[in-house]
């Protein structure tokens, strides 16, 4: 494995694959003779700042929520560097909320600050983003809080708004898949492997 906690990369689809098929208390050693377990690149991830990852961060507050919700349902309990993923998820998801848009989509430049750029391909693709890991974060409580509720129309609206000619395929991967996990959650039933808040 080429996860390595000296090298400078991001580490967020690996948290995810490590943690759902080798679990949250998987040690080994990598390549580079490196040896390390789940929670030290977890730390790693945690550490690194979310702005500067891909896609606004929310790719790496994806993976640490996968970890940290797989951690709780498999019987692990929110100390040392879970607690600290658990408060980084809620901060940022009170930066979220925070950062929503008058018409409720969110901020097109993430968790940075509050903007709100015309331009449909961005909106989509930010709102998107958050909605997708907002959906895997939230407690079904939170998933139907009218704030929530209103950012998920205002996606579906964006999305049903667009020319067919102009959907950008990026964007519109993590709109459909956050609507997908929104819908599940809060209408249907979730797949088990899905490690999710009670």
């Amino acid at each position: 494995m080429r996860a390595s906690l000296t090298q400078k990369q991001e580490l967020s689809w690996a948290v995810i694959i490590v943690a759902q098929f080798y679990g949250t208390s998987h040690r080994w050693t990598n390549g580079m003779k490196e040896e390390l377990s789940l929670e030290d690149i977890v730390r790693y991830e945690l550490n690194e700042p979310i702005n500067e990852a891909a896609c606004g961060g929310t790719h790496r507050l994806f993976g640490l929520t996968w970890a940290y919700h797989l951690h709780l349902k498999n019987g692990g309990k929110k100390t040392g560097v879970w607690e600290d993923v658990h408060n980084k998820i809620e901060t940022y998801k009170e930066q979220a909320r925070k950062g929503r848009n008058p018409d409720g989509s969110f901020s097109t430049d993430y968790f940075k600050s509050n903007a709100n750029l015309p331009d449909p391909h961005v909106r989509i693709g930010t709102t998107g983003h958050i909605v997708e890991w907002l959906a895997l974060a939230m407690t079904k409580e939170e998933l139907r809080s009218p704030w929530m509720q209103d950012s998920v129309n205002t996606l579906v609206k964006m999305i049903l708004d667009m020319e067919r000619s102009e959907v950008d395929g990026g964007a519109l991967y993590h709109a459909a898949h956050g609507l997908q996990l929104y819908h599940m959650r809060v209408f249907g039933t979730p797949p088990d492997f899905l490690p999710l808040p009670k």
